[in-house]
């Protein structure tokens, strides 16, 4: 038993640390995106708090593809409904009428890939000060410890050589 959970537990942390690796890449990668969505104009695809992964523009759009754009300060994400020489008419699926105006493809920040469910809570629960505390300084605080201590007991160890293969002198 105490096996299988010792085999549960690192599988575990190997998928979570892979995707946080993955994301990372992906934050990092030029043209690669992560957005937490604001609104739920393109429910039930994706809501609000959720986290989305976007990817380059490459080639043209299609009707259906949903893009991120720039839309004034902020950045959009909605569905194409239809495109045409150098734009695209853009609207949320549930929302009732398209977006007001063209967007060009010179505005477009990348097409949605994916999306992780819910991070946005995460996110939003981080940037409080209890938030803060529990999910950075609190592990760090941990990991120092656990450090500290490591570092206490190799200095304490014994030094004494054990015996074995030491031959008598004389």
């Amino acid at each position: 038993m105490k096996r299988m959970l010792k085999v549960f537990t690192w599988t575990i942390s190997i998928l979570l640390g892979m995707v946080v690796v993955a994301l990372g890449l992906i934050y990092f990668l030029p043209g690669w995106d992560l957005y937490i969505v604001r609104s739920d104009s393109m429910s039930p695809v994706f809501s609000a708090r959720d986290m989305i992964v976007t990817r380059p523009l490459s080639g043209s759009l299609r009707q259906g593809d949903i893009v991120t754009f720039q839309l004034g300060t902020q950045k959009v994400t909605h569905r194409v409904v239809s495109a045409s020489g150098e734009s695209i008419i853009t609207k949320g699926d549930a929302n009732a009428t398209p977006d007001p105006q063209p967007i060009p493809y010179s505005q477009i920040a990348g097409v949605y890939l994916s999306k992780v469910p819910q991070v946005g809570y995460l996110t939003a629960f981080i940037s409080t000060k209890k938030g803060w505390f529990l999910a950075i300084v609190l592990p760090a605080a941990i990991l120092v410890g656990l450090l500290v201590r490591e570092i206490i007991r190799e200095a304490l160890k014994d030094d004494k050589p054990s015996g074995k293969g030491v031959q008598p002198s004389g």
